[in-house]
């Protein structure tokens, strides 16, 4: 029994162009995949940024008017106390520490909801190319050297930067 050449070939190329089309429609599938990822992504991103800007301004209320009472109480009200009762000394204790817990926390929630905004303004620059690598592109700084010192500050904050690329 012979085989004839031709027949080992066309079996070949068969072969090979059922292989070409299950790569593209693989290939498809994962193009599709991606670009769903990608704007479930955006999704996330924009609710974190509308979320974050909306904690802010309340805060930033609450905070204003809680450095301003305890400022008053302070510098008007506690002064003016003179009691030889020590439940209202001890209340003036409570009201003076719970003011500073409202100040310093708010504060510290301020700064988590600036580095949210910030990470999320972050995001919204990165874009993840074939090879798997991230760029940044940082366009809105004028200086090549600044846009590079901003970035590498806060990329140095985020823990999943050891396969990102800064391009500027």
């Amino acid at each position: 029994m012979s085989r004839e050449p031709g027949s080992s070939c066309k079996k070949l190329e068969e072969y090979r162009r059922t292989l070409e089309q299950k790569v593209e429609e693989m290939a498809l599938e994962l193009r599709e995949a991606n670009k769903k990822l990608l704007e479930a992504d955006r999704t996330k991103l924009d609710f974190l940024s509308v979320v974050s800007h909306e904690l802010k301004t309340p805060l930033a209320a609450i905070l204003g008017y809680a450095k301003i009472l305890n400022k008053r109480l302070n510098e008007v009200i506690f002064p003016n106390v003179k009691s030889q009762n020590s439940k209202v000394d001890v209340s003036t204790g409570k009201v003076k520490n719970g003011l500073k817990t409202i100040i310093s926390e708010g504060q510290r929630l301020t700064e988590l909801i600036n580095d949210l905004i910030a990470i999320t303004t972050l995001c919204r620059r990165i874009t993840f190319c074939d090879s798997g690598l991230v760029y940044s592109y940082c366009r809105d700084l004028n200086n090549n050297n600044c846009r590079k010192q901003v970035f590498k500050m806060m990329l140095d904050n985020i823990s999943i930067c050891n396969r990102l690329k800064l391009v500027c």
